[in-house]
């Protein structure tokens, strides 16, 4: 797995703290990931999509998923992995 095209948040004090592209090993990948940082925990946020209701609320829904919560967890671990080598590589 290979993380590109960080790029911090303009209002890091938010839960989102930035987006990124991952390259799987199989090629494919998953454009505008989020860092999410909230209640003292870090993980990949998905791509969302977006729509309003006639009441004009809001609704998002990820356009990617991982229904296991484990395998969701094995997949942040990785994918944070490379983030931070990522970022790691930008700074040098």
């Amino acid at each position: 797995m290979t993380v590109t095209n960080w790029k911090p948040s303009a209002t890091p004090d938010q839960a989102r703290k930035g987006t990124f592209d991952i390259e799987l090993p199989s090629g494919i990948c998953i454009l505008g990931c989020s860092l999410v940082e909230k209640d003292g925990k870090r993980f990949v946020g998905f791509p969302q999509n977006t729509w309003k209701k006639s009441d004009g609320k809001t609704l998002y829904f990820p356009t990617v998923s991982i229904p296991d919560k484990d395998r969701k967890n094995a997949f942040d671990v990785q994918a944070l992995d490379a983030l931070e080598k990522c970022r790691a590589g930008a700074k040098e």
